[in-house]
This record gives structure tokens, C-alpha cells and sequence, in this order.
């Protein structure tokens, strides 16, 4: 019995102990000399250098105003649940991949129909013989029908993902 009185008289003060020292950095040096920061108190026997309280942590502010406005936009039945600035959801990567080959896509095609010029393009000195010009002409024409099945197809699997 007299041993239960001493655990619960050792664990009582060890614990008041622990809530006041929980609040100060003990600074402390052992019989070797070395210096010691801890937040526990130093072992009996060793030098106490200083108790330095800790500082109490800034209470965070809670930004009420936009809890407020997702509230009344709830209530109100005609909002989303997000709140006003909140930032949007990101987009699936193979969307925003189709997207920037389209982009690509429509510059090339852009390009291709300054060449072609709707078939009126300009002989090159180069091209003596009518048939190269024609050549020339029907790859171009080629290469415009080319970047409008690309940016046709392209836009099917965009579509395909939504």
C-alpha cells in the first residue's frame, strides 16, 4: 500500500513538473562541461544556466467573410460550393494536352494556308517546267488538308474526354 502512495506521489509530480517546464527551454551544462538546450529540466547535479520562457504561438486568424459568402451562396441555392476566389479545380492533363496540340496544330495550319494561298501561289524562277509548279502547288494544298484532319481529329478526342 505504501508503495501505491509513492508511484502516485512520484507520477503527480511528475506531471506538475511537466506542465510548468513545458513552457521554458532550460539551457544546462553536464559535469563534462558541454552545454545543453532542452525543453525537460536538467538532471540533478548539473549546472543551471537559464530558463527561458517560451514565447505563446499568434493565434491564427480565421477569415469568417468567405465562410460567409459559401454560407449565403448555399443557402441561396444558386451557387457552387466553393466560395468566391477560391482557385479552380486543375484540368486532366490529357485535356490540357489536346488543347496545346490543337493550339500547335492551328498555327501550322495558319502557316500552310499563307503558303497555299488558295492555289494562288507564285512561280518560283527555279520552277521552269509547268509540271513542278503543279507538284509544288498540289503539296502544299496537301500539307493544308493535312492540318485541318489533324485539328478535326484532335478535337474528336477532346470531345471523347468531356
Amino acid at each position: 500500500m505504501r508503495t501505491l502512495a509513492s508511484i502516485v506521489a512520484v507520477l503527480l509530480l511528475l506531471s506538475t513538473n511537466h506542465g510548468v517546464s513545458a513552457n521554458q527551454i532550460h539551457k544546462w551544462q553536464d559535469s563534462q562541461g558541454n552545454t545543453h538546450y532542452t525543453a525537460n529540466p536538467p538532471p540533478p547535479g548539473a549546472k543551471v544556466l537559464s530558463k527561458t520562457p517560451l514565447p505563446e504561438p499568434a493565434p491564427r486568424e480565421i477569415k469568417s467573410s468567405t465562410s460567409g459568402q459559401m454560407q449565403a451562396s448555399l443557402e441561396s441555392g444558386k451557387g457552387s460550393s466553393k466560395p468566391a476566389g477560391f482557385p479552380p479545380a486543375a484540368k486532366n492533363p490529357e485535356k490540357l494536352r489536346l488543347e496545346n496540340l490543337i493550339a500547335v496544330e492551328g498555327d501550322l495550319l495558319t502557316e500552310a494556308k499563307r503558303l497555299y494561298s488558295n492555289g494562288n501561289v507564285e512561280r518560283l524562277g527555279e520552277e521552269k517546267n509547268y509540271q513542278r509548279y503543279l507538284d509544288r502547288v498540289a503539296a502544299l494544298k496537301l500539307n493544308v488538308e493535312r492540318h485541318e484532319n489533324k485539328i478535326v481529329s484532335l478535337k474528336q478526342q477532346l470531345a471523347a474526354l468531356k
